[in-house]
């Protein structure tokens, strides 16, 4: 099963949909067991999965009817640089690790 690694992003103002306290509950109801998530501000995540995005695309419109708006693109093999907390690039060392194997 291949993975492949998505940011999402909301809207400013809409963070509760994916809150880092809450995140597992919202997130569970369209992303699949063995799936993660690493939720920066509230409003933007990184997705590991292996849905398709037009199957993920459906499944948020679903979970975010509230919200109305989203962003999602798959950035499995894209080049990637920031200066970033050393737990976010951890999450994408280790979703790149269980790719390969």
């Amino acid at each position: 099963m291949t993975r492949k690694m998505y940011i999402l992003v909301l809207p400013a103002g809409v963070e509760a949909l994916i809150d880092p306290g809450s995140v597992g509950a919202v997130l569970d109801q369209f992303m699949e067991q063995g799936d993660t998530a690493y939720v920066i501000d509230g409003n933007v995540a990184i997705l590991s999965t292996a849905l398709r995005i037009d199957e993920l695309a459906v499944r948020l419109k679903r979970v975010s009817a509230g919200v109305g708006q989203f962003f999602v693109t798959d950035i499995s093999k894209s080049d990637r640089a920031g200066n970033m907390v050393p737990k976010f690039w951890s999450f994408i060392r280790q979703s790149e690790g269980a790719e390969v194997a």
